[in-house]
């Protein structure tokens, strides 16, 4: 190696030893021996104080002679002038940049930045979500319909889906064809198979004089088999889902809800009972006791439902083999954790039961309470003549 490139080789490396320097001074923690004779330790086999982050570069860290080594002769002679591409340590800047955090630069979370909203919904609007969901809705017109958004798709769409686009159509209703993401965001990542539609909610039916029924006496033979179905308090809504299409699809007469801790009917209900709560009338009741004891008043019976566990003792418990059609019914039907409020158990006149098949575990003495429903409601319509 020649005098001359052994010189810039030298200043290279000093140059590039006073830039670390620079930059680590001002941001790696100082660690001074407490005893006389102890040697100096490196701070990367210390923990860093709380105060220092451990991102930051250590002197010991930095090995000059390979940062430098790679350096061609062409790369010294831009160092040594300056000008457009040259190296050149600027002091000042390191200094200042020395004494910057890691936090003090802005980063860009591409996963953490919130996605604006594909499209600007209607107050008082919802989405509604799912092939049978939205082609029942088109086709009862309980709602008001705004916007359909299918999934855009080079291949062949489903019949279900290119019947749904011709309902909408022939609606008046404004079609969108979007991307996949665009519908998980409209309907917040549920299953939606490719069909959203923008509606207005569907709310309780309201309990009138003339939809409370007849009395017991005024029915004549196959007529006193009347099943209403009553729930107190179902706050799940895919249990509420389920119950729905279950009580639809045994030919239960009416469902009624008690309006306060019951779900509401949402999209969700729509979805979990693939799209039954858009034809089957669901009433809403403030006073569920209040109908109960008018009904018993006009001779119809009124049945509860209790797990063995919690029997009471002054009420007949039977099994759904034994119940016999005498008269109209109706079938109460209690919250998913507590069951019947002691209010409406008091007004039931026999308990409905499903016996095990087993000795059961602790703690898993019951069934889930759209699961007992389809039990129930099979063993009682069932008997049908």
């Amino acid at each position: 190696m020649s005098r001359t490139s052994l010189a810039s080789h030298s200043r290279i490396h000093c140059d590039a030893v006073q830039y670390f320097s620079m930059k680590v001074k001002s941001s790696s923690p100082s660690w001074s021996s407490g005893d006389k004779g102890s040697e100096k330790v490196s701070s990367r086999n210390k923990r860093p104080l709380p105060s220092e982050p451990r991102h930051r570069l250590n002197i010991e860290d930095i090995d000059v002679e390979r940062e430098t080594k790679h350096f061609s002769s062409r790369d010294n002679e831009r160092m040594q002038r300056p000008g457009k591409g040259s190296f050149q340590v600027d002091r000042g800047n390191a200094l200042e940049r020395g004494h910057l955090r890691d936090d003090d630069f802005v980063k860009k979370h591409k996963g953490l930045q919130k996605q604006p909203a594909p499209f600007e919904l209607s107050e008082g609007s919802e989405i509604l979500f799912g092939v049978a969901p939205c082609h029942l809705a088109l086709s009862q017109s309980r709602r008001n319909f705004l916007n359909l958004f299918l999934r855009s798709s080079l291949k062949p769409q489903r019949p279900e889906i290119q019947e749904i686009f011709v309902q909408a159509e022939a609606c008046g209703v404004p079609v969108h064809h979007v991307k996949r993401r665009i519908l998980d965001s409209l309907c917040e990542g549920r299953v939606h198979q490719g069909v959203c539609m923008e509606v207005s909610p569907l709310h309780y039916e309201q309990l009138d004089g003339e939809q409370k029924g007849v009395a017991e006496s005024d029915l004549v033979g196959p007529e006193k088999q009347v099943l209403w179905l009553v729930l107190e308090g179902i706050q799940d809504p895919m249990n509420l889902g389920a119950i729905l299409r279950t009580a639809y699809f045994l030919g239960v007469n009416k469902v009624l809800s008690s309006q306060a801790n019951s779900c509401s009917l949402t999209p969700t209900v729509s979805k979990a009972s693939a799209g039954t709560m858009e034809l089957l009338e669901v009433f809403g009741v403030d006073n569920l006791p209040g109908v109960l004891q008018e009904k018993t008043a006009q001779g119809w019976q009124v049945i509860g439902t209790v797990g063995k566990t919690e029997a009471p003792e002054d009420v007949p418990i039977i099994t759904t083999s034994e119940f016999q059609w005498s008269r109209p019914t109706i079938l109460v039907l209690g919250n998913e954790g507590h069951g019947l409020s002691t209010e409406m158990r008091s007004l039931c006149q026999m308990m409905l039961t499903i016996p095990p098949g087993r000795i059961l575990h602790a703690g898993i003495e019951s069934l889930n309470v759209s699961v007992a429903a389809g039990i129930m409601l099979h063993g009682l319509c069932g008997k049908r003549t």
